[in-house]
Order: C-alpha cells, then sequence, then structure tokens
C-alpha cells in the first residue's frame, strides 16, 4: 500500500486527473455530440501521459529534489530510481498503446507529446523561458486535443481554443512561479531557469504579466456573449479575484508561504477556469 501511495504521489495523480479532464471540457465545449470513444480513451492516454512525463521529471530530478522537494517520493526513499523509471516506461509505452486504437492526426499527437516531454525532461526544462513555454504549451495542448478528438471544428471560437488559450498563460504563470521557489536546488544541479540567470523578482513580473492577460482574457466571453452568466459568476469570483490577490501578495513580498499559495491558486485557477466554461456552456459548439 505504501509502494502504491508513493507511486500516485510520483506521477501528481491529481494533474494526471486534471489533464484527463482538460480533454473532456475540450471536447464537450467543440461538440454538442462528440466521438464519446474518441475523447474519453484520449482524456486516457492524456492522464497516462502525464504521469510518464512527472515519472521521468521526478527520476531526473532527484538531487534538486533533495533541496527543492525533500518530501517527494524519491528524495525521501520510499521509491528508488529505477522503480521511477519503470513507471514513466510503463505509463509512457501505456499511452502509445492505447493510442493505435485512434484516428492517425490523434496518434501524432500522442507521440509528438511524449517526444517533446522526453526532450522537455532532458534538455529543454534546464533553458531559461524555454523549459516554462514547453509546459504552457502542453497544457493549451490537452485542451484542444479534446476538440480534435471530438471531432469538432477547432477553428470555430470559442470552442477548445479559448479554454487552451487560459491553461497556456495561467500554466506559464504557475511554472515562473515554481522556478522562483526552486532556485536554491536549480543552482545546485545547474539548472539554468530564469530566476537563477536573471533574479526572482524578473521571474515574477513575467508570472504577474502572464496571470495578468489571463484575468483580461477571462473578460472577453463576457464581451462577446459567448458563455451564460454561469460563467461569469464562477470566471470572476473563483478565478479572477484569487488570482488578483495573490498577485498583489507576491509583489509585495515573495515570501516561500506566499510563492507556495501562488502555485495552488494558479492550479485552482485552472480547474476553476475550465469548469466556469463547461458549466457556461459554449454557443458555438457544433
Amino acid at each position: 500500500m505504501r509502494n502504491v501511495t508513493s507511486v500516485l504521489r510520483l506521477i501528481r495523480i491529481q494533474n494526471c486527473i486534471l489533464a484527463s479532464f482538460a480533454v473532456i471540457v475540450g471536447g464537450y465545449l467543440q461538440s454538442l455530440e462528440p466521438n464519446l470513444f474518441q475523447l474519453f480513451l484520449f482524456a486516457l492516454i492524456a492522464g497516462l501521459v502525464c504521469g510518464a512525463g512527472n515519472a521521468l521529471n521526478d527520476r531526473l530530478d532527484i538531487e534538486g529534489d533533495r533541496v527543492n522537494h525533500p518530501d517527494r517520493p524519491l528524495p525521501l526513499g520510499t521509491l528508488r530510481a529505477i522503480e521511477a523509471s519503470v513507471v514513466a516506461i510503463v505509463l509512457g509505452g501505456a499511452g502509445l498503446a492505447l493510442s493505435l486504437l485512434l484516428e492517425w492526426h490523434l496518434i501524432a499527437i500522442v507521440v509528438g507529446s511524449e517526444a517533446l516531454l522526453v526532450w522537455y525532461n532532458f534538455r529543454l526544462k534546464k533553458i531559461a523561458i524555454v523549459g516554462n513555454v514547453v509546459v504552457a504549451l502542453m497544457g493549451a495542448v490537452t485542451v484542444i486535443s479534446g476538440g480534435i478528438a471530438s471531432g469538432g471544428n477547432i477553428l470555430q471560437l470559442p470552442g477548445s481554443v479559448f479554454p487552451a488559450a487560459l491553461a497556456f498563460f495561467l500554466h506559464l504563470a504557475r511554472e515562473m512561479t515554481k522556478d522562483i521557489q526552486d532556485v536554491a536546488g536549480d543552482r545546485i544541479v545547474g539548472f539554468s531557469t530564469y530566476p537563477v540567470t536573471r533574479n526572482p523578482r524578473a521571474a515574477l513580473t513575467i508570472a504577474t504579466l502572464s496571470a495578468g492577460v489571463m484575468v483580461l482574457l477571462t473578460l472577453l466571453p463576457v464581451y462577446l456573449n459567448w458563455y451564460n452568466q454561469t460563467y461569469i459568476f464562477i470566471a470572476l469570483l473563483t478565478v479572477d479575484v484569487p488570482l488578483l490577490v495573490i498577485l498583489i501578495l507576491l509583489n509585495i513580498e515573495s515570501k516561500p508561504k506566499t510563492l507556495k499559495a501562488a502555485t495552488l491558486i494558479f492550479k485552482l485557477g485552472l480547474v476553476m477556469g475550465l469548469l466556469a466554461v463547461y458549466l457556461g456552456g459554449a454557443t458555438s459548439a457544433t
């Protein structure tokens, strides 16, 4: 039982569930009558790929995590490095195998996503800004992939493209904030993240701007009448207000506790943002 719990912590099961949820939301926003087999299978695959990426990330970041995240399974010793490697390979392989049941363009998305995750973990995450943008793009692609899997026309707005844009900017803000948290460990292992190569304040500026753009984007559907009143209520009260409050606090004084709270609020903001567009309903769905 202890090993099962450690594996679930290793793959960040909550993030895997969120990835699957993002696919489903993207699918239902793109089409009122989605291809349910493709949509839900792709949602499962997204969760598997997310778990594989997280397991590989922790396998390669053991030394840095001893400083930044000593409570994670590998530095804590509840899982061995070889076990993390096996988890990453099994989940990634399962995702690829299941994708063979889908149409060719969805197979290409899965293959491309896994290749990008491997490249990210071995190289790109060590490069300032580049690694952050890659993670943000992956978050956005997850939502758009749901729209593609549903069989809908992703060029029709707002569909899955609008929530994907929200996901991109919120992921970017969160990743930049996480890099600020991880400065000490990243310096030890030689990662050239933005807070390391520049300074935490510069990284905080990017995080603030990115989250600010996201807040402004949430107002666009109100002006264009894309969603109903439910969207307005959820987006403004549970996404925008908490984001603005934490951004103000971060720019006053970015203490470790504030940074930790910010990463949590950014994640909750993504969940509530997806929920807002899902419950708000897209008038453009076909």
